[in-house]
Formats: structure tokens, sequence, C-alpha cells
């Protein structure tokens, strides 16, 4: 059985998103084929299934209407227009009533998976960070749900309706823990130059002086529960001091060290810090490989202070192959409409890199420093979060922090019931 798509152009924008849907996560391959004349020949032969992808409704196949997004190589704002399919919300509806698909799912899923909105003119907030709001995902139609996994569980039906002995790729349930080491320690091991400890407080002289246990080096408990876990956590340190918006513990500390060493059977990337630049950049991941031993091809930004396209063209550029800074820090949910991995499209430079951005679901600090809701209500919003995930087979990316996982907070119980769900 082939899949034969029709286009009057072949774009980079539009292999890119082929590639995501068919490739990625169907796992199928697909041809692509630009003679009209061609392709409605091959509409009447029985082992091909073919979708047309353009203006032009033709019979024997799936219409799908195109829209100009694809076929475009500036970056302008975009007619959204939200609209309801089969109770289902959509982005780009077809214009054509008649149409066997009713929007341009194509685009659609480019439009969120490359964040084009957030190429645009856009509200910022203090630290510089895209604005939750702004986003399209944000209306209530959506409310940040994985909507792509939708819309291609609904166009998937719509093949399988075509071809029922299409075979798609399976994908599971998964439950990925990361955790991000900003502060491996309260007080301790600090350059006391650059950020002395208020010796004249009670708590912290007696952690100094050893009376008193560290309330962030949580890294036993942690470190035991990570080994029970069906698959690798991934642990981000923070190795910068150079501001309080950094690490107040030295980069250079033999006890933090010791940490990432003993960190070395999980993934280990680089936490990268407030004041992004390449200049601390390498000096980070420099220092991070010399402590393991080995390249880092992981990172996350700290205070998750990215934009596009500047901050994961400097990935690209020093040989990061997987980022998890995708979500917003006041808001749960999906900041790209998925819980899957995508490769960077790089909008303005029109192509796809060897950047993969996976994207989290939930974040502790969210509710500690954004949405102060009580224990109960924010176990009943992870056990939401986790159905939602589940139904679609998706990725259920968590980010914890060492400094939040003490007893006086409620995290290590959330923690905890992420496992056992």
């Amino acid at each position: 059985m082939q899949i034969v798509i029709y286009t009057t152009e072949v774009t980079n924008r539009l292999k890119y998103v082929l590639d995501f849907i068919f490739v990625q996560y169907f796992g199928i391959d697909y041809f692509l084929e630009t003679d009209i004349v061609v392709f409605k020949k091959q509409t009447l032969i029985a082992n091909f299934i073919c979708i047309n992808y353009s203006k032009e409704q033709i019979n024997n196949c799936v219409n799908i209407s195109c829209e100009k997004l694809l076929f475009q190589t500036n970056i302008i704002p975009q007619k959204i227009f939200i609209a309801q399919i089969d109770e289902m919300p959509v982005i780009f509806p077809s214009e054509f009533l008649d149409s066997s698909f009713q929007f341009d799912i194509f685009a659609a899923i480019f439009y969120l998976i490359t964040r084009y909105e957030e190429y645009l003119p856009h509200e910022q907030d203090e630290h510089g960070r895209y604005c939750s709001h702004n986003s399209i995902l944000a209306k209530p139609e959506f409310s940040f749900k994985p909507i792509v996994e939708i819309w291609l569980a609904y166009f998937k039906s719509i093949l399988l309706n075509i071809q029922p002995g299409l075979e798609f790729k399976r994908h599971k349930f998964t439950k990925i823990f990361t955790f991000d080491i900003d502060n491996a320690f309260q007080y301790k091991h600090r350059n006391w130059f650059k950020h002395p400890p208020n010796i004249f407080i009670t708590e912290v002289r007696n952690v100094l002086f050893g009376k008193q246990n560290d309330k962030y080096n949580t890294f036993d408990e942690l470190f035991q529960f990570c080994n029970q876990l069906s698959h690798k956590p991934y642990f981000f340190f923070l190795l910068n001091d150079s501001s309080r918006r950094n690490s107040n513990v030295s980069p250079k500390a033999n006890a933090l060290h010791h940490i990432i060493k003993n960190c070395t059977e999980f993934y280990i990337g680089i936490h990268s810090s407030y004041h992004f630049s390449q200049t601390f950049f390498i000096r980070e991941i420099q220092l991070l490989s010399k402590i393991v031993n080995y390249p880092i091809v992981f990172s996350r930004q700290h205070f998750l202070k990215i934009s596009f396209p500047d901050y994961f063209r400097t990935l690209v550029e020093y040989g990061i192959t997987k980022d998890f800074s995708l979500s917003y820090p006041n808001i749960s949910g999906c900041r790209a409409g998925t819980t899957q991995a995508f490769f960077f499209f790089d909008i303005i430079n029109d192509k796809q890199t060897s950047l993969l951005i996976q994207p989290f679901i939930f974040m502790d600090a969210t509710y500690q420093y954004y949405i102060h809701d009580d224990n109960y209500t924010i176990q009943h919003k992870v056990e939401k979060l986790l159905d939602e995930i589940q139904r679609i087979n998706g990725n259920f990316v968590s980010l914890f922090h060492n400094d939040l996982l003490h007893d006086s907070l409620p995290f290590k119980n959330i923690m905890k019931n992420i496992q056992e769900y």
C-alpha cells in the first residue's frame, strides 16, 4: 500500500510537516507527486491511498484544501479562525464544504509545532519570555490540550476507513521524569564572595556546622526513586553562579561534582544559565562534559527563558541533539499542542535542523511560584493531565526540582503519584 500526496509545489515547510506526520508519528512512507495527470491516474490504482493537497477538488482521493502557509517563505500574521469539525476544534478550516477533509491539518500542525506565532511580534513577561496568553492554544477551545495528537487520531481514522489494513506505528503512554538542579544545596558549597550565606540566621549556622541537614540535599531519596523507574530520567545541572538569577552553589564545588558523577547512570544535560549567551553556554557545557567525561547533548534553559529561533540555533551550533525547554512556566499543558518530540524547524532560514525539541507537560515550580493551589487541587489537575495524555498514548514529561522535593512541600508525593499512575 502506497500513500501518494499531490501538491502543486514541494516546499521545505510542506516536507517538514509531512515527515513529522507520516514518518515520525504514523511510521508510514509517503510519496509526493506534482504532476496532476499522473496523480489522477494513481487515484484509479487499488493499492494507492491518494491525498490531494491543493485548491482543486479531485475524485477518488482525500481532498485537503491547502492554505497559503506552507507555500510562503516569509513570516506574516495568519488569519486564524477556530471552527468545530466533528466536535473537534480546528484552525485553517476548509473553504470547500464538499471537501473530504474539513481543515488544512498540514498547515495547522506546522503552525503549532514550529511555534510560528512566537516568531511574530508579541508581548513578553519580565524575563523576556513569550506569554502563554498570547497563544492560540490559550483559547478555551484548546486549553493547551494535545490537539495535534487528537487531529492525527482523526486523520488516522479517515485513512483506515479507506484502507483498514494500513499499519501505523504504535505509541505507548510514557512517563518521563526530568529534574532541574538549580541549587544542589541551600547554604553550603558557595563562593562566599559572590553569595555569602547569612550566618546570623540560626538555621544557616546549623546547616553550615553540620548540626542540621541541608533542606535542598534530597538526592539520596531522589536517586532511590529514579532507580525504580521504567524509563531513564534526565538531570539538568546549572553550572553558573554569576548572578542572583543563577545558582548560589559554586560550579567548582567538589560536592556538586560528586552529585553529578552519581547521576551518570541517568541522562545528564546542561541547565543553561539565565543570561544565556554563547560565551556562557560554551563554558557551561565544557565544564559539565569534563565532570562526566563525555559530550553533553541534552539541555534545558534556566527559567525556560527561550526565544525562537536564536536559542535553538545556538544549541544546534554546539552539538545539542535534544532540548527540554518547551513549556510555559505559569501553566501546565502543551505549548506546541503535542507531547511528541519534533525537530526544530528554523522558519527564517526555511530548514529543518537535527535538534529534537521535547515538550514537557507538568512542572512543580508552576504551582510553587505561579498557581498557588492547595495540595488536593494540584493532585487533581495532575491526574486530569495524566488521563488526557494516556488517552492519546502520549508522553507525560514532568519537571521537578530537588529544592522543591523536601517534606514541607507536596511535590514529592505528586512525583510518586505520577510514577504509580
